[in-house]
């Protein structure tokens, strides 16, 4: 599930950031940001923001697999514009780490 900007900022208030990632991008700092949910013990997030552009997504509820495609994000550096694509192409992706 992809959260736009308002969502976003309501949803991932009861997170706990588990780790965060900076990049620069064209003057810019591109941050990653990896998240367990505090009120749904076992639900994982990734949020990456770039600017005043923000894009979160929900990453399921295994851990190592959650984590595994937030590292995928990060090294691809993807963007906030992009993650809905990304993630899609990683859903339907033979190797894909989720079950979602």
């Amino acid at each position: 599930m992809i959260m736009n900007t308002t969502e976003t900022t309501a949803s991932l208030q009861a997170v706990a950031v588990l780790r965060e990632e900076k990049r620069s991008v064209e003057g810019l700092e591109l941050r990653y940001r990896f998240c367990g949910c505090y009120f749904a013990k076992g639900q994982y997030y990734v949020e990456i923001c770039l600017g005043n552009e923000r894009a979160a997504v929900y990453l399921g509820t295994n851990k190592e697999a959650a984590y595994e495609v937030f590292k995928r994000l990060v090294s691809g550096t993807v963007t906030p514009c992009t993650l809905a694509d990304i993630m899609e192409d990683i859903k339907n992706s033979a190797a894909s780490p989720l079950q979602i």
